[in-house]
């Protein structure tokens, strides 16, 4: 129905709430942990088209805090793919 750019303009959106509103947490934000249970329901190849860049735009959002940033998922083909994704 919307096909694949729908699904990343509404993951675009979600990455962007969730960035910003780490942001705006000024006073209790000392770390950011993305836990991604998708991850181990996804191909290598679903993961990198459809999780990756949005995971990545988080953490670049969230960089300027200065805060450790870590994902946590559950899918060994793509640890790879998680150390680029951008968290420490």
């Amino acid at each position: 129905m919307y096909g694949t750019g729908g699904v990343h303009s509404f993951c675009d959106v979600i990455a962007d709430v969730v960035g910003d509103t780490r942001r705006a947490d000024r006073g209790g934000c000392r770390c950011v942990q993305i836990f991604d249970s998708w991850s181990a329901r996804s191909t290598a190849a679903d993961y990198r088209e459809f999780i990756l860049p949005h995971t990545r735009r988080i953490f670049e959002r969230v960089t300027p805090l200065g805060v450790p940033t870590f994902i946590s998922a559950l899918h060994r083909s793509i640890l790879t793919d998680l150390r680029d994704a951008g968290g420490d």
